[in-house]
């Protein structure tokens, strides 16, 4: 009798638990969102408390991890402004052939820096969206 009841409630803690990431994935779903959808939304989506939801996780962040398997996004000033900043460098970089003529020599290394820096991302993002793409196709 005693296994049953121990059986039952070790089941009941894996069901909870996964309530409340199938809750995270489901608010963090939206890139972004990672700051705005907290534990106290977290534990709304999954019909639990916010209690139910530490006793499964001593962090949002170890929830995250549980959930995506990798580090939560940092999130600052910087990592927001990121986007646009590699708008701008795009937008020098496909300016080059019009102004290289005209650059002096410090200038232009600075360019070729931008460029690196713009291809660098591109591979990331590539190397970022391989899993995913593995996942759909499989």
């Amino acid at each position: 009798m005693t296994d049953q009841i121990t059986n039952k409630r070790i089941l009941a803690k894996i069901r909870t638990r996964q309530r409340v990431m199938d809750a995270a994935r489901t608010l963090w779903a939206t890139p972004g969102s990672y700051t705005a959808q907290g534990i106290r939304e977290i534990a709304a989506e999954a019909g639990l408390s916010t209690g139910s939801v530490f006793s499964n996780f001593d962090t949002k962040e170890d929830l995250w991890l549980a959930v995506f398997e990798c580090p939560a996004p940092i999130d600052s000033a910087l990592t927001r402004a990121a986007p646009e900043m590699r708008r701008v460098l795009q937008n020098l970089i496909e300016q080059r052939p019009e102004v290289i003529g005209t650059l002096p020599a410090p200038i232009a290394k600075d360019w070729d820096d931008a460029e690196r820096i713009i291809e660098h991302l591109k591979d990331l993002e590539l190397a970022s969206q391989l899993p995913a793409q593995e996942l759909m196709a499989a």
